[in-house]
């Protein structure tokens, strides 16, 4: 059972669609940069309401060109195995994941939502995740909840890391490093 300490909390409320700005500021907040969701969204969400999606490499993009000691990857396939490994060695994962939930009209529909995973219990076979919409910080999911929203979208997976511990990271993610 791990959950990393350290995380800077952040919501997406009171934005549009605001998940990847909130979360990827929480990834880049854990590492001691300073800044948070709305300088990270002038960038990869410049057209809040006009802009409905922030996409991976625009996330991975934004932290390569606005820091000077932090670098990111975007991996497909990942898996929990994986996940835990690098939460294990003090890396908190960000997931691109899929749910369905009943909207203000009462429809019920599919959306694509990030997560910033920060912890793993495998006595209780859950994840813990910072959740910037519905279920708030240090929220458990299931482990099988979880794979099933984050299959979805291929098992994406960012990690937000110092570029001083690059080598680390890449060993961790072992064939995902290329």
């Amino acid at each position: 059972q791990i959950n990393l300490p350290g995380v800077k909390y952040e919501t997406q409320r009171g934005r549009w669609n605001y998940c990847g700005p909130a979360n990827l500021s929480m990834a880049m907040t854990f590492w001691g940069w300073n800044g948070n969701r709305d300088i990270v969204g002038q960038t990869v969400k410049p057209n809040e309401k006009d802009d409905k999606n922030v996409m991976p490499y625009e996330m991975e993009n934004f932290v390569e060109t606005n820091t000077v000691d932090l670098a990111a990857v975007v991996r497909l396939g990942g898996d929990l195995p994986l996940v835990k490994r690098l939460i294990a060695a003090g890396f908190p994962v960000l997931v691109e994941k899929g749910y369905y939930e009943t909207d203000a009209d009462g429809h019920y529909s599919w959306l694509g939502h990030y997560q910033f995973v920060t912890g793993y219990d495998d006595g209780a076979q859950t994840v813990i995740v910072q959740d910037t919409y519905l279920d708030g910080p240090d929220f458990q999911i299931a482990n099988e909840e979880f794979l099933q929203g984050w299959r979805s979208f291929n098992f994406l997976f960012i990690v937000v890391y110092p570029r001083a511990r690059e080598v680390e990271v890449l060993g961790l993610l072992g064939d995902w490093a290329e």
